[in-house]
């Protein structure tokens, strides 16, 4: 089950450099999910009239970390005076949103000194129509919390998901024709990213129990029930 951060409805266009277009154009990185655009708004407004002597200053240092962080065949592009668009081979989805915001995260922090998550402003690139980037808006709190493990509160199992509707689902109670009384409890598991070391999607993990004994079975052998 792949987890995907829940994004706004309403879309947006980004113009893109005409470059930029035709590198993306005949490849599938847009349809993977593997396309991002990212701001510095945040230190605009921060440099406020100073900007346009500052900007190229911190234009240096984000192509920086964008080179620290990305691969070499990973397409990065500054897109506007205070956007960048970031496009990688290996990653999709959240992996790659992650790596969009942890890039942002740490520009805002050096520029800074924090990065508050209204700050946090990334985009997926959903589509590419006459020259421009159709975008939507992705929740950073969504992509922070993937960073999560299963017992942290911030898990992107829990957001979604309330207790009273889990309890209500599990466990089940059963007995199987040979007699045994049995209790299927399911958890949900995170599926951890080692590269990114984000959790990219959660998969279901059925535990059994045999009542009588207590005895717990794999769910390898609760195929064979």
């Amino acid at each position: 089950m792949p987890f995907e951060t829940p994004t706004s409805n309403a879309s947006e266009r980004v113009a893109l450099p005409a470059p930029v277009i035709q590198r993306l154009a005949g490849t599938d990185l847009v349809a993977r999910g593997s396309v991002n655009v990212i701001s510095i708004k945040a230190i605009r407004a921060w440099a406020g009239e100073w900007w346009s002597h500052k900007r190229a200053d911190v234009w240096t240092y984000v192509e920086r970390k964008l080179q620290d962080q990305l691969d070499r065949q990973d397409l990065r592009a500054r897109i506007s005076d205070s956007e960048f668009l970031i496009a990688m081979n290996h990653d999709q989805g959240l992996a790659a949103q992650a790596t969009s915001v942890k890039i942002l995260e740490d520009v805002l922090t050096h520029l800074l000194g924090a990065a508050s998550l209204s700050d946090l402003g990334i985009r997926s690139v959903i589509g590419l129509e006459d020259g421009a980037a159709v975008c939507r808006r992705i929740d950073p709190a969504i992509v922070l919390a993937a960073r999560a493990r299963r017992d942290s509160a911030r898990s992107p199992v829990r957001i979604a998901v309330e207790p009273s509707d889990e309890a209500r689902r599990t466990p089940v109670a059963f007995t199987t024709a040979g007699g045994a009384a049995l209790r299927v409890d399911f958890t949900l598991e995170h599926v951890v990213s080692l590269r990114r070391n984000i959790t990219t999607a959660v998969r279901i993990e059925p535990m059994v129990t045999h009542l009588a004994s207590g005895r717990q079975t794999s769910a390898r052998t609760l195929t064979k029930l």
